[in-house]
């Protein structure tokens, strides 16, 4: 890269970017303000200014000083040529006066920079994978040994551990150094390619130089002779561009393929990752508050300013520790914990790779015991600082742009030898760890545990809430049974996110955490100094000078003793919890995954209810006591709640913000406050009280699906991978993420179709077999290709989760393992079956007799038909049990099938046929597709349905065919679109006269209900018991049943409009008549009527309040008291809701006062802002004294407003002096 041009500022001396800073008769002229950010972008790019070698001027101003603003840059690794000279002899455009600049003149290397790029390692190189053999017997072991006998006399007691560090790594380089070439040949380099290129330029050359004899003919003729040519040429080029493209494919994925079948799997996946990468590579560049990007040095102290500031929280200041004895540490448990380190653990660059500890485990752990005894002495305590230390490297986020230093992720690497110590102390850590895991609920590092686990334990709860939700989804059938909605029932759920949990651990209670457990005092005093004296070490690339991070809280990041660390910690956070909540409280509603937080309540009280915001609040509360940063924006809340009483607590504490997102305000300050959605990512999971499975399932099939985009021309290579290697590739990256955890949260027929889908698709793809070309089916197709269904490889996982759970010979069994157990065993049992796709409907020629039924239309209202002499009325359990028989009541799950236990009606042989091609379909809806996708033709939807004429005994029964229905709209929706079977065969009541018994017929048509309605008068029906029950709730004209007794008037109203505002007047008149001698209770029903005048008695209703409370009043106004406690136990809470209820009446003189204001009253729909007043007789004690309180206060206030409003105050000061002055 090479820039030249007029940059309009200087440049200063800077090695090796600038040579000398310019100075014109002695002096340096001012720095200009944007000087900074030219001088950074030649240290970001590495660029050097070719000119700044000499104090020569490139712009010459006759009236003001000279300065030199010309610049020509270069890549330093290209800047090998002659230096850029000025030439004041060329003057271009003379004729111009004033200032001018300079040409400058040099020559220019214009070889590609990969040609300057010198590929020699800077530091010492090892071959890696030479050094991981070494690891196991063999060649590279004895290479390797015979390297360290040459310097084993230097491992001594007195040889510092850097020391150490640096003297393995000289080893390692010299029995395995790093073979390089000095440079990479490009595909430019290749002679061919190279061929291709000069002939190109060469003929367009030509074309351009022809253009200047275009007037000729014959010129005209031979510059498009050599146009088409070049065309041509072009496209030539293109074409073997392309096939060295696919060439260089192809031997990737060769390689791949040779690696595979070598047993190599690690560079298998090495070639995939570099051919699919799971992200483009991207440069760390961190910028300033102004967006301007930083060099390295000052992106290091960005970055150590910000993690200085994370990790100063000092809660125990570092101090002196000296060890009253020595710490014993064998030269077994050192061999053992180097022969279990990974061998390729990464590790900081200037450090001893982990292989050649591991390989090296006898000799270097008697190195290491020699040091240990040595400088762990009775004395003063020291952790050497190459142990300490550790390097802090920064990734990228996924999803986010890395622009400040909270956007990165760090990752530290320490010593091998540091972990392998730290892996004794480790093994003595552990009894006290699985002790304190046995109680509690933490799914992460204990054997026998994992995310399925977890996500089970929540699933359950999540089916559990669902399951009490839809008990609340009453139909018809179910209220007729009796059934009523739960004033408060559901279930909530909190998902915290900590915030650097690790990172926040406070060192005084790392300390108590460490007093609990069984390490010896010099084991814990050399912990927490192991802690106390940690550092980070952050050094980019390009900046000279390292940053140290002293680390004052939290535990170190990679450090094999952190996990331990955080479960004591969570431990603790139990203990703390069930202090504020209840003993045994973390263990029922806590799930721990790491510091990953899940609280679950199931509430089926109103106190239950309010307990979960009490709860969350000493959550929170707890957390922020200890040190930990709980995000509340980042948390999540659900919650699910039915009743009457749930939606009132869900509309005080559940409001909107400005940005009208729901929050749970669970305290009274600002940040007591969470988001409220619907469903939370958990896990890898999606956890809701609705469709959580399908949730779950399309989550994972999005993961799926980008995986298997990122790897698209790895999977579809045919002519290099095999299928087989192919498909297990596809097994390994695609199908595990699609099935993550799906044995933990079940499987649905609709899921399971969705998986099939998504997997034959794949399949397909990578197999080349499309279905529309071969014609296999893809049960057929999974036959050929042995390819097993979603839903058995779900269920294998399912025998596996379950049998690992019912294992006993675990140290640590897994916390509340009975109960996962059974969740993963119903889990098991309700798995679907594989999918099928559904076959094509084979129609079947009809019979020359058969002829289409029309569909008959919608016969007249059937309270205008001819009545039918009955029998004498029967009783409601008469008819209930009719009803029964014929049409058999809800389930009690409500899942279950409603029509599963209806009679089916007896289908003929024939069929439906269609009437346009005469074809027999076996069901209607085949019928109905076939006529939408092979006859373009949609049925029209039947107008005028009256769903009570095809209803049966006043339920939502379809009387033709039998067909059960939760709501009457799905029955009107039944026969307007044409959907019954029986209507469409022409037999209509086929199902209401296949019963054993009739249909009941409404009461308006049985004759000796009118006979005596005509004798004797309408009120006589009130004797009959019997009647005046049913006629509670049932509709005199449709027979239709009505949940509420409410309900029949509203229902006559919107069904049989011509009925009641026919007789709406005479109706209210009636009413209001009987108002006047009516007594409770109710001679016809029963009901206890209490009179709403009754309360509007203030002093009656000041009794009602407080008689019970003060003693100051009679014992006639607590008796009083009493009496309307009891009166209110009688009233049934469906007709107890008078509308003046608990209203202080008010007097006027004016006699038509009342009248009037009944006249004014608003015609609007809208809720109205008044507020529902409260039954005083059913007031607690506790609503009571707020009621008090709240009445005090509002009088105080009105007080306070009235003073200001109608006096003044007047304030007077006596000046210094005598009284008589």
């Amino acid at each position: 890269m090479y820039l030249a041009g007029d940059f309009n500022t200087d440049l200063l001396q800077e090695h090796p970017y600038v040579g000398v800073t310019h100075t014109h008769k002695g002096k340096t002229r001012a720095v200009a303000q944007d000087q900074h950010i030219f001088q950074n972008l030649l240290r970001t790019h590495g660029l050097r200014a070719l000119n700044s070698w000499d104090n020569q001027s490139t712009y010459v101003d006759p009236q003001g000083p000279a300065s030199r603003v010309d610049f020509v840059l270069a890549r330093t690794i290209q800047a090998t040529g002659c230096p850029i000279t000025i030439q004041p002899q060329i003057h271009f455009a003379s004729w111009r006066s004033g200032a001018r600049h300079m040409p400058l003149l040099g020559m220019i290397d214009l070889k590609a920079w990969c040609r300057f790029r010198d590929r020699t390692p800077t530091k010492l190189a090892i071959d890696q994978d030479a050094l991981c053999r070494a690891c196991r017997p063999g060649p590279e072991f004895e290479i390797l040994r015979q390297a360290f006998v040459a310097k084993q006399h230097l491992f001594t007691a007195d040889l510092l551990p850097s020391q150490a560090e640096a003297e393995l790594r000289s080893i390692c380089v010299k029995a395995f150094p790093l073979q390089r070439n000095r440079t990479i040949a490009l595909q430019w380099q290749n002679p061919e390619v190279g061929q291709d290129l000069s002939l190109t330029w060469q003929m367009r050359r030509c074309l351009k130089q022809q253009a200047a004899f275009w007037p000729h003919l014959s010129s005209t003729f031979r510059a498009w002779r050599l146009h088409v040519q070049l065309n041509r040429r072009v496209k030539e080029l293109k074409r073997n561009s392309r096939r060295r493209r696919r060439e260089h494919w192809q031997a990737q994925l060769t390689e791949a393929e040779q690696a595979s079948k070598a047993g190599n799997p690690l560079k298998f996946f090495q070639v995939v990752q570099r051919l699919a990468p799971k992200r483009a590579h991207a440069r760390v560049q961190i910028r300033d508050s102004e967006g301007q990007i930083l060099t390295p040095a000052l992106e290091d102290k960005a970055l150590a300013a910000y993690w200085q500031g994370i990790y100063s929280s000092t809660s125990l200041p570092h101090q002196a520790v000296c060890l009253r004895e020595s710490l014993p540490v064998t030269q077994q448990e050192l061999h053992d914990a180097l022969r279990g380190l990974k061998q390729r653990k990464a590790v900081a660059k200037d450090l001893a790779p982990a292989a050649v500890w591991k390989a090296l485990a006898s000799p270097l752990s008697c190195y290491l015991n020699d040091v240990l005894c040595k400088i762990w002495q009775p004395g003063p305590l020291r952790i050497p600082p190459v142990w300490a230390r550790s390097d802090l490297h920064f990734l990228l986020k996924p999803q986010k742009v890395a622009r400040r230093p909270q956007d990165l992720r760090p990752i530290a690497l320490q010593s091998a030898a540091a972990k392998a110590i730290l892996t004794v102390f480790k093994q003595r850590l552990q009894p006290s760890f699985l002790e304190a895991m046995l109680t509690l609920p933490q799914y992460a590092y204990v054997v026998g545990r994992s995310t399925h686990e977890a996500i089970s334990r929540v699933a359950a709860h999540c089916k559990e809430v669902r399951d009490l939700l839809r008990s609340q989804s009453l139909t018809v059938f179910d209220r007729f049974e009796g059934a009523r909605y739960a004033p408060c029932i559901g279930g909530a759920q909190l998902g915290l996110d900590l915030s650097k949990a690790f990172d926040l651990l406070p060192r005084r209670t790392l300390q108590l955490l460490l007093r609990d457990t069984d390490l010896s005092l010099e084991e814990q005093q050399v912990l927490l100094e192991w802690h106390q004296a940690g550092k980070y070490k952050i050094h980019s690339k390009g900046s000279e000078h390292p940053v140290f991070v002293r680390l004052e809280c939290g535990v170190r990041q990679g450090c094999v003793l952190s996990p331990f660390l955080w479960g004591l910690f969570t431990k603790h956070i139990q203990q703390r919890l069930d202090e504020a909540n209840g003993p045994g409280w973390t263990a029922k509603r806590g799930t721990f995954f790491a510091d990953d937080m899940h609280f679950k309540w199931v509430f089926r009280t109103e106190a239950e209810l309010h307990s979960i915001r009490l709860e969350v609040l000493n959550i929170f509360r707890v957390l922020r006591e200890l040190g930990m940063q709980a995000n509340p924006d980042k948390s999540i809340f659900i919650i699910g709640a039915r009743g009457q009483q749930a939606r009132k607590w869900v509309k005080r504490w559940v409001r909107k913000d400005p940005d009208g997102r729901k929050q749970f305000h669970f305290g009274g300050a600002k940040h007591d406050r969470v988001p409220v959605a619907s469903q939370l990512t958990y896990l890898g999971v999606v956890l809701s009280y609705q469709n959580f499975e399908l949730a779950t399932a399309h989550h994972r099939i999005g993961v799926a699906a980008g995986h298997r985009d990122r790897l698209r021309r790895i999977l579809h290579a045919r002519r290099v991978l095999s299928v087989g290697h192919r498909l297990r590739l596809w097994r390994i990256m695609v199908q595990t993420s699609q099935l993550y955890a799906l044995e933990a949260i079940g499987l649905t027929v609709e899921t399971a179709k969705l998986l099939h889908i998504q997997t034959m698709r794949h399949m397909r793809a990578i197999i080349g077999s499309a279905r529309h070309v071969d014609g296999d089916s893809d049960q057929l197709f999974m036959l050929k290709h042995c390819i097993p269904d979603c839903v058995e490889l779900v269920k294998t996982r399912c025998d596996a989760f379950c049998k690992r759970l019912a294992r006993t010979d675990l140290a640590i069994p897994c916390f509340g393992a009975e109960g996962i157990l059974q969740w993963a065993q119903y889990v098991r049992d309700s798995l679907p079956p594989p999918y099928i796709a559904k076959p094509r409907p084979q129609p079947t020629p009809a019979p020359s007799t058969s002829a289409p039924t029309p569909v008959p239309k919608a016969s007249p209202p059937s309270a205008q038909s001819q009545p039918v002499p009955l029998s004498p009325l029967p009783s409601e359990s008469d008819v209930a049990g009719a009803a029964a028989a014929s049409a058999p009541s809800a389930p009690s799950d409500p899942k279950q099938d409603l029509s599963s236990e209806l009679p089916a009606p007896s289908k003929p042989s024939t069929g439906f046929a269609c009437s346009i091609c005469a074809r027999v379909f076996s069901s209607l809806h085949d019928l109905k597709t076939h006529e939408g996708k092979a006859h373009k033709k949609v049925r029209e939807k039947v107008a005028e349905v009256q769903h009570t004429e095809h209803g049966y005994n006043g339920f939502p029964i379809c009387r033709h065919c039998g067909d059960k229905f939760s709501k009457w709209s799905a029955l009107t929706r039944h026969v307007t679109r044409q959907g019954c079977p029986a209507l469409e065969r022409g037999e209509p009541e086929a199902f209401a006269k296949s019963q054993a018994e009739a249909m009941v017929t409404p009461h308006v048509q049985r004759p000796h209900i009118m006979q005596e309605i005509r004798e004797n008068g309408w009120e006589s029906l009130l004797t009959h018991a019997d009647l005046c029950a049913d006629l509670k709730q049932r509709c005199a004209l449709c027979y239709q049943w009505v949940v509420s007794g409410k309900g029949v008037r509203k229902h006559l109203r919107l069904k049989h409009p011509e009925h009641f505002l026919l007789h709406e007047t005479a109706i209210s008149q009636q009413t209001a008549l009987w108002k006047s001698f009516i007594a409770s209770p109710c001679q016809a029903c029963g009901t206890h009527i209490v009179d709403p005048k009754l309360r509007q008695d203030p002093v009656l209703q000041e009794k009602q309040l407080w008689g019970h409370l003060l003693p100051s009043l009679t014992e006639e106004a607590a008796q009083d008291w009493q009496m309307g406690q009891d009166e209110g136990k009688g009233d049934k809470p469906s007709e107890a809701k008078p509308k003046d209820l608990n209203k202080r009446r008010r007097t006027n003189d004016n006699p038509n006062f009342g009248s009037d204001k009944q006249d004014r009253k608003g015609k609007g729909k809208g809720k109205g802002k008044t507020k529902s007043s409260k039954d005083a007789s059913k007031m607690e004690l506790k609503e009571a004294v707020q009621l008090m309180a709240a009445m005090t206060l509002q009088l105080v206030d009105q007080a306070s407003r009235v003073q200001l409003d109608t006096s003044f105050l007047l304030t007077m000061k006596n000046e210094q002096g005598t009284p008589d002055q």
